[in-house]
């Protein structure tokens, strides 16, 4: 299973570009659809954790989801998987960027991945989005945020951290009503 760890998020992060964000749909094919690791709630939580710590939002992902199977060991060779395809591409390219940069062609060749990246994350959003907008409230929080991050300069975790205050809040008020005996059984009870 260590060994499964690794290789799952080795391949993430060898046909991967762009950083964590675009790995996402990779990650999510990988461990929810082809391992069967977690499931999609899972893996929304794992993002939302991930976002709030310090580092890569992947190799956070992956820590998680190793740890989730295999404990301490498994999330180190999750994220060591995760990193490594980086450290052996980036020392090549170091190598190589000397002689390349500047080249028109892969001027050209880094626009096309950059609109590609960006196309993989609005995929990610919009399925986010399907399983986590599930009621008025939620649907609201990610209108206020997604204008919000146009708008302001906030670090995430902020968001987050209001979010789920506010989905607590919700929660709770929601608990409070379904709670209430209704004015039909105040009248059953007379």
């Amino acid at each position: 299973m260590l060994f499964q760890l690794f290789v799952s998020f080795f391949k993430v992060g060898a046909l991967t570009f762009g950083g964590g964000y675009a790995m996402m749909p990779m990650i999510e094919r990988e461990i929810v659809n082809r391992r069967g690791w977690c499931t999609m709630p899972e893996v929304l939580d794992i993002y939302a954790v991930s976002q709030c710590l310090p580092g890569a939002i992947a190799i956070n992902t992956a820590a998680q989801v190793g740890f989730r199977k295999k404990g301490a060991f498994g999330g180190i060779c999750a994220a060591l998987g995760a990193v490594t395809p980086s450290v052996i591409i980036i020392s090549v390219i170091a190598a190589l960027l000397q002689a390349v940069w500047g080249n028109a062609i892969i001027e050209s060749a880094f626009a096309g991945i950059s609109v590609v990246v960006c196309a993989l994350i609005l995929s990610s959003v919009v399925k986010f989005y399907k399983s986590s907008a599930i009621d008025t409230m939620t649907k609201i929080i990610f209108v206020a945020v997604t204008v919000m991050c146009v708008v302001l300069d906030i670090t995430p975790f902020i968001y987050i951290i209001v979010a789920a205050c506010i989905g607590i809040a919700s929660g709770l008020i929601k608990a409070k009503i379904a709670n209430k005996p209704s004015d039909k059984a105040k009248e059953e009870n007379k």
